[in-house]
């Protein structure tokens, strides 16, 4: 429970001296929104440290689609059908149940079991869903649904590997933050928390390629922990279920938050199974 609730300072602090070590398992907490004070943040940097020193970084051999690829062959394979370019309008009810969707080309889609939203909660219900048929007390708990801060990365192509100024050991790696010491770490993530961004602002420009990356957030909402584990997405609707009947949500906004272990497709696909 102790490690549960600690920020990743008092975690690192209380079992490392080595403000070198402490840094660099510090800074796998900024892959999600948590910085080195922020309460429950301990345990991400924690499991992703120690998994890389077990096994290394996993990388799907073939690039980071591989598993997208994988997943639609397999749904193709059992007569499912993917429909690309085909933004859902409306999420249709019938009877107070979910019946299917509309697609804003006019097309209709019936759900035979239930309606799955892989989206951010505020954008169910804030635009696919009447306003009429949500309860006010679920409708306030979603709005207040934060967002991460914005998140971007920069790609640079390069005539030769960098040459790190902390040794030539460094170019053995895939993967090297940019993180001197957790001072930086707080400083930055305070300094975009009050505002303090860019004059030309890249990540709210994300938000028209992508309506889920809300403010540029690719978490699909903060993880901190008023949002997190059974509060995920909001307090009383943990377990994927929404107050309209037969209308589920998934992905990163759910348990168990971002990445792509699939976690929370797998949970609900076995729920609806049953």
């Amino acid at each position: 429970m102790q490690l549960l609730l600690a920020t990743p300072r008092d975690f690192l602090d209380r079992h490392f001296e080595s403000d070198s070590l402490k840094a660099m398992m510090a800074a796998w907490g900024l892959h999600v929104d948590f910085t080195p004070d922020t309460a429950g943040g301990a345990l991400f940097p924690y499991l992703e440290s120690m998994a890389n020193q077990a096994f290394g970084m996993v990388i799907g051999q073939g690039g980071a689609d591989t598993i997208i690829r994988a997943m639609t062959s397999l749904l193709q394979e059992l007569g499912g059908e993917l429909l690309l370019n085909a933004p859902v309008q409306t999420i249709e009810q019938e009877n107070g149940r979910a019946s299917g969707v509309v697609l804003v080309d006019g097309r209709r889609l019936k759900a035979r079991k239930a309606v799955i939203a892989n989206l951010n909660p505020q954008l169910v219900f804030g635009h696919l869903v009447q306003s009429a048929a949500v309860p006010k007390d679920y409708q306030k708990k979603v709005d207040a649904f934060r967002p991460g801060l914005g998140t971007m990365m920069i790609h640079l192509a390069l005539d030769g590997l960098p040459d790190w100024k902390a040794g030539a050991e460094l170019q053995r790696f895939s993967y090297v933050h940019l993180a001197p010491d957790m001072a930086m770490m707080s400083r930055v993530y305070a300094e975009a928390a009050a505002g303090l961004l860019p004059a030309e602002p890249v990540l709210v420009d994300l938000e028209q390629f992508n309506a889920n990356l809300i403010g540029g957030d690719n978490l699909s909402g903060s993880h901190h922990l008023d949002q997190n584990f059974f509060f995920r997405p909001v307090a009383g609707y943990s377990k994927y279920k929404t107050p309209i009947k037969d209308l589920y949500l998934c992905g990163a906004s759910t348990w168990p938050g971002a990445g792509t272990g699939a976690g929370s497709g797998y949970m609900l696909a076995n729920l609806l199974a049953k």
